[in-house]
């Protein structure tokens, strides 16, 4: 992942070593790239919500609404790198189509209907998400 190349790079460069060997305690012999670990979290995260996006709309007989994962997120969110890359994995590896929408504009445009539909502009909510 991007994380564990950026460790990779701050403990190969000569600049950054000391430093980054110091915070996270680690000795010169465990510097080597293939002690560091893999972190796969982004394709993993999306991986599920894919899943659990596919059993959803396998569990419905019909829909008049295009499907989506909805992202809930703060108002004016700054700090949306690792949602967008969720995001990405989720159209790239499964065609999965996600909505970004605050709290309040949940409350203002979305509709549960009878049937336990979210529906929120044209779109009905497969999963949502919510950190």
């Amino acid at each position: 992942s991007r994380v564990s190349k950026m460790h990779k790079f701050l403990s190969s460069n000569g600049n950054t070593r000391a430093a980054f060997n110091q915070h996270y305690s680690i000795s010169n012999d465990v510097r080597e790239e293939n002690t560091l670990p893999v972190n796969d979290a982004d394709k993993n995260i999306s991986s599920g919500i894919a899943a659990a996006a596919k059993l959803y709309s396998e569990s419905q007989d019909d829909s008049s609404h295009p499907q989506a994962v909805m992202f809930v997120i703060q108002e004016g969110e700054r700090n949306s790198f690792d949602q967008r890359w969720l995001e990405y994995n989720l159209f790239d590896a499964h065609q999965v189509v996600t909505i970004r929408r605050t709290l309040s504009q949940v409350a203002k445009n979305a509709i549960l209907k009878d049937d336990n539909k979210l529906i929120i502009d044209g779109f009905e909510i497969s999963v949502v998400y919510f950190r």
